[in-house]
């Protein structure tokens, strides 16, 4: 009982802190891209810039979560949604990111995931896309001749 108890805290240690994928780790690197990045410090003041989690409603908890949340799209790849809130010596923001599992292995066999997005949003400030990996969608002239009328092209093909 002992051993079985032992080896799921350690499984829960690994999976939750020590890999790639943990929102340990999702959070830390997604800080420091923050921390980097030029403009974002103009807005936040500076390049000392704390993070944290959500605040919890016991004001003595030291401890804020972070808020996040993972599911599966219908292609079958894991989406990872986190918030956190960062401060530097001007002002306070909310980053927000989306990251998508890759198709891509690491060395260990564990899907690779990427970010769809990372932004800062800063009140008072329009928001500002630190990585933006989102698939753009074409916008159509409504006067084009790319359809015909009702999204139907009539008569002959011209080509």
């Amino acid at each position: 009982m002992g051993v079985g108890l032992s080896g799921l805290v350690v499984y829960y240690f690994v999976n939750d802190i020590l890999l790639p994928t943990s929102d340990v780790q999702v959070f830390n690197r997604a800080k420091h891209i923050i921390e980097k990045d030029p403009d974002c410090q103009a807005l936040l003041g500076g390049s000392k810039i704390s993070a944290y989690g959500e605040q919890s409603e016991n004001k003595w908890a030291r401890n804020r979560p972070i808020a996040s949340r993972r599911g599966v799209d219908t292609s079958g790849r894991e989406h990872l949604l986190m918030q956190f809130h960062v401060e530097g010596d001007l002002a306070q923001g909310l980053v927000r990111l989306e990251m998508i599992q890759s198709d891509e292995k690491n060395h260990a066999g564990i899907g690779k995931f990427d970010f769809r997005y990372l932004v800062l949003e800063v009140p008072g400030h329009p928001r500002l896309y630190v990585i933006d990996n989102t698939p753009k969608i074409k916008k159509r002239s409504p006067l084009s001749n790319d359809t015909g009328f009702l999204g139907v092209k009539w008569g002959k093909d011209k080509s």
